[in-house]
């Protein structure tokens, strides 16, 4: 695997805003390339993965463990506006650098008794996931122009988007429309991503490019602080979640 190391400050951090050392790689020979979005700062006073924003202790969205963990006393009040995110992180990087001693998210969260639940949701969570054959995060991009019905490289076989590539695969559609990505699933193994792109139905068509409208800094804040819809889904889940393995694996597979 080979890592390019971006300049510094060509990419600022999608939470503090603040220019940063970025970095960019290929995740293995069949995978798309992916680089971190937030600083190591960020990264490190939330204890959070620099490219998918998930806890490095749960492997939760970090989202859903501090909504989750917000009731307990030890956890700080983080600001939601962009001028105060950059404030914050501003000067707990000072604190760092002056060695005081700065309060660290990751620390506190190793004495946290509520973490129980936490884990047990990680732990049935991961099962879920080990079943599927790719992870929805290491999926090649969606094809805007096949979803147009316009791509011209899928006829070459040289697209190394979706699904020209042969995935067929679509989280877009996944939580929200099952009965037509079941559809589209369908179309494509019978007729070829060739066929399917001129054959697909308009209500499919539409979903998967309302799947792909909205701004992408948005979004990625809207995870940060539990308000997208799969922070919601879930938080709903866990929210009357009886506390055994049966429970759990019902409500996640439900």
């Amino acid at each position: 695997m080979r890592m390019v190391k971006l300049p510094f400050g060509q990419k600022l951090c999608k939470i503090s805003t603040a220019p940063y050392q970025a970095f960019r790689w290929k995740a293995g020979p069949g995978g798309r390339y992916k680089e971190t979005i937030i600083s190591y700062q960020v990264a490190q006073q939330r204890n959070i993965c620099q490219t998918c924003l998930n806890d490095m202790q749960f492997g939760l969205p970090v989202g859903v463990r501090d909504k989750l963990l917000s009731k307990m006393k030890d956890q700080p009040n983080l600001p939601e506006s962009d001028v105060g995110t950059r404030y914050f992180y501003e000067q707990q990087s000072q604190l760092v650098e002056q060695n005081s001693g700065a309060p660290n998210i990751s620390e506190e969260m190793n004495n946290i008794g509520a973490s129980r639940q936490l884990t047990r949701f990680s732990r049935i969570l991961q099962v879920a996931k080990s079943k599927n054959k790719t992870a929805f995060r290491n999926l090649p991009k969606l094809c805007s122009f096949w979803v147009a019905g316009a791509c011209v490289r899928v006829v070459k076989k040289s697209c190394p988007f979706r699904p020209c590539c042969g995935s067929y695969v679509f989280p877009e559609l996944a939580a929200t429309h099952r009965e037509l990505c079941a559809a589209l699933i369908k179309l494509l193994n019978d007729e070829g991503p060739v066929k399917a792109q001129r054959l697909m139905d308009k209500e499919t068509r539409v979903a998967l490019k309302d799947s792909q409208k909205g701004n992408k800094d948005d979004a990625i804040k809207k995870r940060v602080h539990g308000e997208d819809d799969l922070s919601r889904k879930y938080l709903g889940k866990m929210k009357n979640m009886v506390c055994n393995p049966t429970a759990l694996k019902y409500l996640l597979m439900s």
